[in-house]
């Protein structure tokens, strides 16, 4: 990042969450962080604006988030599909 290059981090459960502690960790306009079904979403990350957590409706990691991650429904963009 100090050298200008955009960094994309990609992850799905754990590595979402990963992903969510390293936002509270790294600040970089070029960092951008997009998370599929996270166990962990971050309230207290340095970049907000450059991360999107995607979750369907109704996963059951949204039971751990709901206890577990104050705020995180604020965090989320709920992904309804049905499967066929």
């Amino acid at each position: 990042l100090e050298e200008g290059h955009t960094i994309y981090l990609h992850g799905n459960s754990f590595g979402g969450s990963i992903c969510n502690v390293i936002s509270e960790k790294v600040y970089g306009e070029k960092l951008f962080i997009r998370t599929f079904g996270s166990i962990y979403i971050s309230n207290k990350s340095l970049i907000p604006q450059n991360i999107i957590n995607y979750m369907f409706a109704g996963d059951v990691a949204w039971r751990k988030l709901s206890i577990k991650c104050p705020d995180a429904v604020n965090h989320i963009k709920k992904v309804d599909m049905k499967i066929r």
